[in-house]
Protein backbone atom coordinates (compact mmCIF):
# COMPACT_ATOMS: atom_id res chain seq x y z
CA UNK A 1 0.00 0.00 0.00
CA UNK A 2 1.45 3.52 -0.92
CA UNK A 3 1.93 5.98 1.36
CA UNK A 4 -0.67 8.18 0.10
CA UNK A 5 -2.91 5.49 0.19
CA UNK A 6 -2.36 5.22 4.13
CA UNK A 7 -2.93 8.31 4.52
CA UNK A 8 -6.42 8.55 3.17
CA UNK A 9 -7.38 5.35 4.80
CA UNK A 10 -6.08 6.90 8.07
CA UNK A 11 -8.03 9.87 7.35
CA UNK A 12 -10.68 8.33 6.72
CA UNK A 13 -10.57 6.41 9.95
CA UNK A 14 -9.96 9.16 11.43
CA UNK A 15 -12.91 11.24 10.53
CA UNK A 16 -15.60 8.64 11.42
CA UNK A 17 -14.26 8.04 14.97
CA UNK A 18 -14.87 11.67 14.81
CA UNK A 19 -18.46 11.38 14.10
CA UNK A 20 -19.09 8.83 15.87
CA UNK A 21 -17.46 10.85 19.59
CA UNK A 22 -19.43 14.02 18.01
CA UNK A 23 -23.01 12.14 18.37
CA UNK A 24 -21.64 11.23 21.46
CA UNK A 25 -22.99 14.37 22.68
CA UNK A 26 -20.40 14.73 25.18
CA UNK A 27 -19.26 18.48 24.85
CA UNK A 28 -15.02 17.74 25.24
CA UNK A 29 -16.13 15.78 21.91
CA UNK A 30 -18.25 17.57 20.28
CA UNK A 31 -15.42 20.58 20.47
CA UNK A 32 -13.55 18.39 18.13
CA UNK A 33 -15.62 18.54 15.60
CA UNK A 34 -14.21 22.03 13.89
CA UNK A 35 -11.31 19.35 12.78
CA UNK A 36 -13.56 17.94 9.75
CA UNK A 37 -12.87 20.45 7.39
CA UNK A 38 -9.13 20.63 7.70
CA UNK A 39 -8.61 16.68 7.38
CA UNK A 40 -11.12 16.86 4.51
CA UNK A 41 -9.00 19.68 2.79
CA UNK A 42 -5.60 18.45 3.92
CA UNK A 43 -6.57 15.60 0.90
CA UNK A 44 -4.05 15.41 -1.95
CA UNK A 45 -7.00 14.49 -4.45
CA UNK A 46 -10.73 16.32 -4.86
CA UNK A 47 -12.24 12.86 -4.54
CA UNK A 48 -10.56 12.03 -1.14
CA UNK A 49 -11.70 15.16 0.36
CA UNK A 50 -15.29 13.97 -0.56
CA UNK A 51 -14.65 10.07 1.26
CA UNK A 52 -12.87 12.06 4.12
CA UNK A 53 -16.06 14.32 4.95
CA UNK A 54 -18.60 11.36 4.05
CA UNK A 55 -16.99 9.15 6.80
CA UNK A 56 -17.68 11.91 9.31
CA UNK A 57 -20.87 12.43 8.78
CA UNK A 58 -21.84 8.30 8.53
CA UNK A 59 -19.70 8.50 11.71
CA UNK A 60 -22.17 11.19 12.96
CA UNK A 61 -25.01 10.04 11.72
CA UNK A 62 -25.05 6.26 12.91
CA UNK A 63 -27.55 6.97 15.60
CA UNK A 64 -30.40 7.28 12.74
CA UNK A 65 -30.25 3.53 12.41
CA UNK A 66 -31.88 2.21 15.82
CA UNK A 67 -34.28 5.53 16.12
CA UNK A 68 -35.91 4.32 12.77
CA UNK A 69 -37.72 1.81 14.62
CA UNK A 70 -39.24 4.48 17.18
CA UNK A 71 -39.49 7.19 14.65
CA UNK A 72 -41.27 5.70 11.51
CA UNK A 73 -43.42 3.07 13.49
CA UNK A 74 -42.83 -0.30 14.24
CA UNK A 75 -41.63 -2.28 10.83
CA UNK A 76 -39.69 -0.02 9.15
CA UNK A 77 -37.98 -1.73 6.14
CA UNK A 78 -33.93 -1.86 7.37
CA UNK A 79 -33.04 -0.80 4.15
CA UNK A 80 -35.16 2.13 3.73
CA UNK A 81 -33.07 3.08 7.37
CA UNK A 82 -29.73 2.25 5.91
CA UNK A 83 -30.34 4.20 2.47
CA UNK A 84 -31.50 7.06 4.68
CA UNK A 85 -28.25 7.16 6.90
CA UNK A 86 -25.91 6.77 3.65
CA UNK A 87 -28.09 9.62 1.38
CA UNK A 88 -28.16 11.91 4.72
CA UNK A 89 -23.76 11.10 4.34
CA UNK A 90 -23.35 11.31 0.86
CA UNK A 91 -25.22 14.67 0.64
CA UNK A 92 -23.63 16.45 3.32
CA UNK A 93 -20.42 15.37 2.60
CA UNK A 94 -20.58 17.26 -1.16
CA UNK A 95 -19.76 20.48 -0.59
CA UNK A 96 -16.23 19.87 0.26
CA UNK A 97 -15.03 18.28 -3.05
CA UNK A 98 -16.59 21.36 -4.37
CA UNK A 99 -14.04 23.89 -2.32
CA UNK A 100 -11.49 21.63 -2.24
CA UNK A 101 -8.13 23.16 -3.50
CA UNK A 102 -4.32 22.97 -3.85
CA UNK A 103 -3.97 26.32 -3.41
CA UNK A 104 -4.05 26.52 -0.02
CA UNK A 105 -4.10 30.05 0.72
CA UNK A 106 -8.08 29.99 -1.14
CA UNK A 107 -9.12 27.59 1.92
CA UNK A 108 -9.57 30.88 4.06
CA UNK A 109 -12.31 31.44 1.61
CA UNK A 110 -13.28 28.01 0.63
CA UNK A 111 -13.95 26.20 3.72
CA UNK A 112 -16.29 28.60 5.20
CA UNK A 113 -18.30 28.29 2.16
CA UNK A 114 -18.33 24.45 2.27
CA UNK A 115 -19.52 24.98 6.43
CA UNK A 116 -22.14 27.69 5.05
CA UNK A 117 -23.12 25.06 2.34
CA UNK A 118 -24.13 22.38 4.36
CA UNK A 119 -25.23 24.71 7.15
CA UNK A 120 -28.35 26.70 5.00
CA UNK A 121 -31.10 25.50 2.90
CA UNK A 122 -31.06 23.48 1.38
CA UNK A 123 -28.82 20.86 2.57
CA UNK A 124 -29.36 22.76 5.60
CA UNK A 125 -32.80 21.20 5.80
CA UNK A 126 -30.70 17.64 6.95
CA UNK A 127 -27.62 19.73 8.45
CA UNK A 128 -27.06 18.02 11.54
CA UNK A 129 -23.01 17.75 12.93
CA UNK A 130 -21.90 20.81 11.51
CA UNK A 131 -18.57 21.54 12.50
CA UNK A 132 -19.87 25.00 12.99
CA UNK A 133 -21.57 23.85 15.96
CA UNK A 134 -18.30 23.79 18.30
CA UNK A 135 -18.39 27.40 17.86
CA UNK A 136 -19.91 27.58 21.83
CA UNK A 137 -17.84 25.13 23.26
CA UNK A 138 -14.67 26.81 22.27
CA UNK A 139 -15.79 30.20 21.92
CA UNK A 140 -18.01 31.17 24.49
CA UNK A 141 -19.85 34.29 24.56
CA UNK A 142 -17.77 35.75 21.57
CA UNK A 143 -21.18 35.25 19.41
CA UNK A 144 -20.72 35.76 15.72
CA UNK A 145 -17.27 36.61 16.24
CA UNK A 146 -16.60 33.15 17.63
CA UNK A 147 -18.87 31.73 15.07
CA UNK A 148 -16.62 33.12 12.24
CA UNK A 149 -13.05 32.40 14.05
CA UNK A 150 -14.53 28.46 13.95
CA UNK A 151 -15.62 29.04 10.45
CA UNK A 152 -11.71 30.11 9.54
CA UNK A 153 -9.97 27.94 12.01
CA UNK A 154 -9.86 24.45 10.27
CA UNK A 155 -7.49 26.55 7.06
CA UNK A 156 -5.61 28.48 9.79
CA UNK A 157 -4.52 25.33 11.04
CA UNK A 158 -3.81 23.66 7.81
CA UNK A 159 -1.83 27.38 6.73
CA UNK A 160 0.05 27.91 10.15
CA UNK A 161 -0.38 24.71 12.20
CA UNK A 162 1.36 24.95 15.06
CA UNK A 163 0.89 29.00 16.29
CA UNK A 164 -3.02 28.36 15.34
CA UNK A 165 -3.39 25.72 17.52
CA UNK A 166 -1.34 27.02 20.58
CA UNK A 167 -3.26 30.61 20.15
CA UNK A 168 -6.78 28.34 19.78
CA UNK A 169 -5.94 26.35 23.05
CA UNK A 170 -5.07 29.82 24.74
CA UNK A 171 -8.05 31.30 23.72
CA UNK A 172 -10.78 28.72 24.19
CA UNK A 173 -8.86 27.98 27.61
CA UNK A 174 -9.37 32.00 28.41
CA UNK A 175 -12.68 32.52 27.48
CA UNK A 176 -13.70 28.65 29.14
CA UNK A 177 -12.40 29.91 32.31
CA UNK A 178 -14.33 33.51 32.81
CA UNK A 179 -17.48 32.28 31.63
CA UNK A 180 -20.66 32.75 33.68
CA UNK A 181 -23.94 31.08 32.66
CA UNK A 182 -26.62 33.38 32.35
CA UNK A 183 -29.47 33.02 34.58
CA UNK A 184 -32.57 31.86 33.10
CA UNK A 185 -35.64 34.77 33.27
CA UNK A 186 -36.73 35.06 37.00
CA UNK A 187 -40.12 32.70 37.12
CA UNK A 188 -39.59 30.53 34.32
CA UNK A 189 -39.86 27.07 35.22
CA UNK A 190 -38.97 23.82 32.45
CA UNK A 191 -40.95 20.71 33.26
CA UNK A 192 -39.49 17.26 31.98
CA UNK A 193 -41.89 14.32 31.12
CA UNK A 194 -42.22 10.92 30.83
CA UNK A 195 -45.26 9.65 28.84
CA UNK A 196 -43.44 7.69 26.37
CA UNK A 197 -44.80 7.00 22.91
CA UNK A 198 -46.90 9.86 21.90
CA UNK A 199 -47.25 8.29 18.18
CA UNK A 200 -47.95 5.17 16.21
CA UNK A 201 -50.72 4.35 18.47
CA UNK A 202 -48.44 4.00 21.73
CA UNK A 203 -50.37 5.56 24.23
CA UNK A 204 -54.32 4.75 24.56
CA UNK A 205 -57.02 6.63 25.55
CA UNK A 206 -56.40 6.55 29.15
CA UNK A 207 -52.78 7.17 28.80
CA UNK A 208 -53.53 10.09 27.04
CA UNK A 209 -56.44 11.23 29.31
CA UNK A 210 -54.10 10.74 32.27
CA UNK A 211 -50.97 12.47 30.78
CA UNK A 212 -53.35 15.90 30.10
CA UNK A 213 -54.96 15.47 33.64
CA UNK A 214 -50.95 15.47 34.97
CA UNK A 215 -50.50 18.47 32.75
CA UNK A 216 -53.05 20.62 34.07
CA UNK A 217 -52.50 20.12 37.43
CA UNK A 218 -48.99 20.68 37.23
CA UNK A 219 -49.20 24.03 35.12
CA UNK A 220 -51.81 24.74 38.16
CA UNK A 221 -49.52 24.00 41.15
CA UNK A 222 -46.20 25.83 39.75
CA UNK A 223 -45.03 28.97 41.18
CA UNK A 224 -43.52 29.83 37.75
CA UNK A 225 -45.00 32.76 35.87
CA UNK A 226 -43.94 30.95 32.56
CA UNK A 227 -44.24 26.88 32.42
CA UNK A 228 -42.65 25.48 29.40
CA UNK A 229 -43.89 21.44 28.50
CA UNK A 230 -42.13 19.18 26.11
CA UNK A 231 -42.97 19.19 22.19
CA UNK A 232 -46.53 17.26 21.24
CA UNK A 233 -47.31 16.25 24.74
CA UNK A 234 -50.18 16.92 23.62
CA UNK A 235 -51.00 15.04 20.42
CA UNK A 236 -53.42 16.98 18.50
CA UNK A 237 -54.82 20.32 19.53
CA UNK A 238 -58.05 20.83 18.43
CA UNK A 239 -61.55 22.87 19.28
CA UNK A 240 -62.39 19.87 21.30
CA UNK A 241 -59.01 19.57 23.54
CA UNK A 242 -59.45 23.93 23.51
CA UNK A 243 -62.88 23.02 25.35
CA UNK A 244 -61.46 20.21 27.81
CA UNK A 245 -58.94 22.40 29.03
CA UNK A 246 -60.95 25.79 29.47
CA UNK A 247 -61.01 25.64 33.34
CA UNK A 248 -57.69 24.92 33.33
CA UNK A 249 -56.67 27.93 31.24
CA UNK A 250 -59.04 30.27 32.91
CA UNK A 251 -57.25 29.53 36.03
CA UNK A 252 -54.05 30.13 34.87
CA UNK A 253 -55.01 33.43 33.14
CA UNK A 254 -56.53 34.29 36.23
CA UNK A 255 -53.37 33.50 38.51
CA UNK A 256 -51.13 35.76 35.61
CA UNK A 257 -49.22 32.23 34.45
CA UNK A 258 -48.57 31.48 31.02
CA UNK A 259 -47.94 27.71 29.47
CA UNK A 260 -45.76 26.61 26.60
CA UNK A 261 -47.00 23.59 25.67
CA UNK A 262 -45.56 21.21 22.42
CA UNK A 263 -48.61 20.31 20.06
CA UNK A 264 -49.61 19.63 17.01
CA UNK A 265 -52.46 21.70 15.19
CA UNK A 266 -54.34 20.44 12.55
CA UNK A 267 -54.08 22.79 9.23
CA UNK A 268 -56.81 23.92 7.50
CA UNK A 269 -57.46 21.96 4.71
CA UNK A 270 -57.41 18.41 7.56
CA UNK A 271 -60.64 16.96 8.03
CA UNK A 272 -62.36 17.88 11.81
CA UNK A 273 -60.40 15.19 14.12
CA UNK A 274 -63.02 13.33 16.03
CA UNK A 275 -64.61 15.09 19.27
CA UNK A 276 -62.90 14.55 22.17
CA UNK A 277 -65.87 12.63 24.45
CA UNK A 278 -64.77 9.85 22.58
CA UNK A 279 -61.81 9.42 24.22
CA UNK A 280 -63.28 10.00 27.75
CA UNK A 281 -66.19 7.55 26.88
CA UNK A 282 -62.97 5.27 26.38
CA UNK A 283 -62.02 5.48 29.83
CA UNK A 284 -65.48 3.93 31.24
CA UNK A 285 -64.64 0.66 29.80
CA UNK A 286 -60.90 0.43 27.25
CA UNK A 287 -62.24 -2.78 25.35
CA UNK A 288 -64.92 -0.84 24.21
CA UNK A 289 -62.72 2.06 22.80
CA UNK A 290 -63.72 3.34 19.27
CA UNK A 291 -60.80 2.85 16.59
CA UNK A 292 -58.01 5.80 17.13
CA UNK A 293 -58.56 8.88 15.30
CA UNK A 294 -55.24 9.34 12.34
CA UNK A 295 -51.88 9.71 14.42
CA UNK A 296 -49.53 12.45 13.65
CA UNK A 297 -47.52 10.40 11.15
CA UNK A 298 -50.54 9.23 9.74
CA UNK A 299 -52.98 11.71 8.86
CA UNK A 300 -53.31 14.58 6.88
CA UNK A 301 -51.32 17.79 6.75
CA UNK A 302 -50.66 19.45 10.30
CA UNK A 303 -48.31 22.01 12.33
CA UNK A 304 -46.07 20.96 14.95
CA UNK A 305 -46.40 24.00 17.47
CA UNK A 306 -45.49 25.43 21.00
CA UNK A 307 -48.70 26.34 21.99
CA UNK A 308 -48.97 29.93 24.08
CA UNK A 309 -51.64 29.69 26.10
CA UNK A 310 -53.01 31.11 29.61
CA UNK A 311 -52.26 34.91 30.43
CA UNK A 312 -50.65 35.03 26.81
CA UNK A 313 -51.90 33.15 24.03
CA UNK A 314 -50.14 32.79 20.43
CA UNK A 315 -48.56 30.10 19.00
CA UNK A 316 -45.23 29.27 17.37
CA UNK A 317 -44.33 26.83 14.24
CA UNK A 318 -41.56 24.67 13.49
CA UNK A 319 -39.81 25.42 11.43
CA UNK A 320 -37.67 23.09 9.48
CA UNK A 321 -39.27 18.98 11.02
CA UNK A 322 -37.55 15.98 10.65
CA UNK A 323 -37.69 14.96 6.58
CA UNK A 324 -39.07 12.04 5.91
CA UNK A 325 -40.67 11.34 9.10
CA UNK A 326 -42.62 14.45 9.85
CA UNK A 327 -41.67 16.66 6.48
CA UNK A 328 -42.92 14.67 3.41
CA UNK A 329 -42.00 16.34 0.21
CA UNK A 330 -44.19 14.98 -2.22
CA UNK A 331 -47.26 14.06 -0.07
CA UNK A 332 -50.13 16.26 1.46
CA UNK A 333 -49.91 14.58 4.69
CA UNK A 334 -46.82 15.29 7.63
CA UNK A 335 -45.74 18.99 8.98
CA UNK A 336 -45.03 21.78 6.34
CA UNK A 337 -41.42 22.49 6.12
CA UNK A 338 -40.77 26.55 6.42
CA UNK A 339 -37.11 27.34 6.65
CA UNK A 340 -37.82 31.03 6.57
CA UNK A 341 -40.59 31.17 9.42
CA UNK A 342 -40.07 33.55 12.53
CA UNK A 343 -37.64 32.60 15.15
CA UNK A 344 -38.77 34.40 17.61
CA UNK A 345 -41.64 35.28 19.74
CA UNK A 346 -42.72 37.46 22.85
CA UNK A 347 -43.35 35.40 26.06
CA UNK A 348 -43.91 37.52 29.63
CA UNK A 349 -41.47 40.22 28.00
CA UNK A 350 -38.94 37.85 26.74
CA UNK A 351 -37.93 37.65 23.41
CA UNK A 352 -37.87 33.30 22.74
CA UNK A 353 -36.14 32.05 20.06
CA UNK A 354 -38.12 28.58 20.16
CA UNK A 355 -36.23 25.46 18.56
CA UNK A 356 -38.24 22.39 18.66
CA UNK A 357 -36.74 19.14 18.74
CA UNK A 358 -34.77 18.21 15.55
CA UNK A 359 -33.73 21.51 15.05
CA UNK A 360 -32.06 21.65 18.55
CA UNK A 361 -29.35 19.51 15.86
CA UNK A 362 -29.26 21.87 13.16
CA UNK A 363 -27.57 25.18 12.41
CA UNK A 364 -29.53 26.79 9.97
CA UNK A 365 -32.72 27.47 12.78
CA UNK A 366 -30.49 28.59 15.41
CA UNK A 367 -28.94 31.65 13.23
CA UNK A 368 -31.88 32.73 11.83
CA UNK A 369 -33.32 32.72 15.05
CA UNK A 370 -30.12 34.66 16.35
CA UNK A 371 -30.40 37.44 14.04
CA UNK A 372 -33.56 38.37 15.66
CA UNK A 373 -31.67 39.05 18.88
CA UNK A 374 -33.63 36.82 21.29
CA UNK A 375 -33.22 36.80 25.00
CA UNK A 376 -33.85 33.73 26.10
CA UNK A 377 -33.91 29.92 24.51
CA UNK A 378 -36.72 27.72 24.80
CA UNK A 379 -35.93 23.89 23.49
CA UNK A 380 -38.85 21.32 23.58
CA UNK A 381 -38.33 17.97 23.07
CA UNK A 382 -40.12 14.62 22.45
CA UNK A 383 -37.07 11.74 22.87
CA UNK A 384 -39.11 9.08 23.07
CA UNK A 385 -38.29 8.00 19.64
CA UNK A 386 -34.73 8.29 20.17
CA UNK A 387 -35.08 6.01 23.32
CA UNK A 388 -31.41 4.25 23.66
CA UNK A 389 -29.59 6.28 21.37
CA UNK A 390 -27.26 9.21 22.24
CA UNK A 391 -29.17 11.83 20.42
CA UNK A 392 -30.70 13.11 23.78
CA UNK A 393 -27.65 14.09 25.00
CA UNK A 394 -26.58 15.35 21.50
CA UNK A 395 -29.43 17.80 21.38
CA UNK A 396 -28.83 19.25 25.09
CA UNK A 397 -25.71 19.72 24.34
CA UNK A 398 -26.03 21.32 21.13
CA UNK A 399 -28.94 23.63 22.52
CA UNK A 400 -26.47 24.56 25.45
CA UNK A 401 -23.57 24.78 23.35
CA UNK A 402 -24.94 27.51 20.83
CA UNK A 403 -27.16 29.03 24.16
CA UNK A 404 -22.93 29.34 25.45
CA UNK A 405 -22.06 31.28 21.91
CA UNK A 406 -24.43 33.91 22.19
CA UNK A 407 -24.69 34.50 25.83
CA UNK A 408 -28.03 33.37 26.36
CA UNK A 409 -30.30 31.85 28.89
CA UNK A 410 -31.80 28.50 27.75
CA UNK A 411 -34.99 26.70 29.13
CA UNK A 412 -34.71 22.78 28.17
CA UNK A 413 -38.56 20.72 28.33
CA UNK A 414 -37.90 16.75 27.24
CA UNK A 415 -40.18 13.91 26.93
CA UNK A 416 -39.41 10.40 27.49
Amino acid sequence: MSPSLRGVRSSIISTAVLGIVASSGYRAGMALMCLMPALAAAQTRRRDAFFVAASYYAGATWPVLPAARNFFGPDPPAAGAVLMWLGVSLLLAAPWPAVWTTKRPQLLWRVPLGLAASAVPPLGIIGVASPLSSAGLLFPGAAWLGLIATAILPALCLLAPRPTMLLTLALAAFLNAAWRPPVPPQGWEAVDTHFGGISHGERTPAAQFTSINWLEQRALKSRAQVIVFPETVVPMWTDATELFWQQTLAELRASGKTMVIGAGIPSSSAPRPIDFSAELAALRDESQAPPRAATQNDGPSYWNAALILGAQTGRFLQRIPVPLGMWRPLSRGGVPLQPLGSGVTEIAGQRAAILICYEQLLVWPVLQSMLERPTVIIAMANDHWVTGTPIPRWQASAVAAWARLFKLPCVLAAND
